[in-house]
């Protein structure tokens, strides 16, 4: 043979043909030299394996390829992949993958893969036993992000919280944190809320809309909020109706994408400028959300720019006919009763955060409810009772 490197060649035939473990002992200590490597993130530890390795190396589930480095994987051999073995070796006439599983506190179904286009039984080898090496560095990273992206979740919350306590009016430091979270008040605003109809993974479904929103050409954020998600759109300059229209029908369509994984519910402000226009936006989202929760005819999905003789109903809260109702209805609650009401419902129904809010026990804020539902002889579990009551609240505050 005729080769510009003769002597790596003879090199990699005596591997090949006279040791076959040492191309298997070879990818392996690449392998272990990535341990040693301070990565920043997942994608990160993952390039520095493929370059060490010199194989393409991928993040998986059933839906397809999750995060990868080097070589993307073929077509052909992702599909043959079998994810009820724990070692699977899926070959075709584009190359080979070596997948284990993953484990991962949050995500279920993962695989990390190896793969390359050599498909001789001394590289079969070598990938099966280098991807058993490599899956416990990958799941440890897995769980450092994780439990990185919680506390990054949590922070957010919390802010999103503090804003939505200050009714807009922002005070310096609450401020500072938004922009330094990259949250601009200034502008036009869009809110969304997306509610669980069921049990729902707020964690896996904030996921899911921040890989999608980032697909859209607006500034977008989302977090955690009691049981569901809130977001929100910014745009610099007073969007047109039909400019509005399309961000509605892109919030709609991803509504209607997280459906098919997600039991939710999703409602839409309206259009908002300022840092007291968020907040208005917000909660008008919330109300849509709420009401969404019972409109199985409009696929859980509900703008208050279209509620019509509702959204008259939310504007009702805010005239002097509505007050003496409103105080009426709640006439049988001692402040105290009435206080943690509009705590539980603000908090979406939840006695845990509920609690935690109020620095009291949940068990003390479940009985509260209890003689609250009994005093007033409603039912919290229905959707538009709850929505009475909280427009009642605001107006009582």
């Amino acid at each position: 043979m005729h080769v510009d490197h003769p002597t790596r060649l003879a090199r990699a035939c005596w591997q090949l043909l006279e040791a076959r473990d040492s191309l298997t002992l070879s990818t392996v200590q690449k392998i272990a030299r990535s341990i040693e490597y301070q990565a920043h993130d997942l994608g990160d530890l993952l390039a520095h394996v493929a370059a060490n390795v010199g194989h393409g190396i991928a993040l998986i589930d059933r839906e397809g390829v999750l995060k990868s480095a080097g070589d993307p994987v073929p077509d052909s051999v992702l599909r043959r992949i079998d994810f009820g073995h724990w070692l699977d070796i899926a070959e075709s006439s584009e190359g080979l993958a070596a997948s284990v599983p993953v484990g991962s506190r949050s995500r279920q179904g993962l695989r990390i893969a190896l793969h390359g286009k050599n498909a001789g039984i001394a590289h079969r080898n070598a990938l099966a036993t280098a991807v058993e090496v490599v899956m416990p560095i990958v799941a440890a990273r897995l769980l450092v992000d994780e439990v990185e992206s919680v506390s990054d979740v949590s922070r957010s919350s919390g802010l999103l919280g503090d804003f939505l306590e200050s009714h807009g009016s922002l005070n310096p430091e609450v401020e500072q944190r938004m922009l330094a979270r990259g949250w601009r008040v200034s502008g036009y605003h869009l809110g969304f809320r997306m509610l669980g109809r069921g049990r729902l993974d707020q964690m896996e479904l904030l996921r899911f809309l921040t890989s999608k929103l980032a697909l859209l050409p607006v500034d977008s954020h989302a977090t955690t909020r009691g049981a569901g998600v809130t977001g929100w759109l910014t745009v610099a300059h007073a969007p047109t109706a039909t400019q509005l229209a399309h961000h509605i029908r892109a919030l709609h369509e991803l509504h209607a994408s997280a459906l098919s994984t997600f039991p939710i519910a999703t409602g839409v402000g309206s259009l908002r400028s300022g840092s007291d226009g968020l907040a208005t936006t917000l909660g008008e989202a919330r109300d849509a959300a709420r009401l969404a929760t019972d409109r199985a005819r409009a696929g859980w999905f509900v703008s208050i720019d279209s509620l019509g003789l509702e959204q008259l109903l939310l504007s009702w809260t805010s005239s002097d006919t509505f007050a003496p109702a409103a105080q009426s209805l709640l006439g049988p609650l001692s402040e105290t009763e009435r206080h943690t009401l509009a705590t539980y419902l603000d908090e979406e129904s939840s006695v845990l955060a509920t609690a935690q809010r109020l620095g009291l026990h949940r068990n003390t804020v479940s009985g509260r409810i209890q003689r609250i539902q009994a005093a007033l002889g409603a039912d919290l579990g229905d959707p538009e009772t709850r929505l009475a009551l909280q427009l009642a609240c605001r107006v009582a505050r």
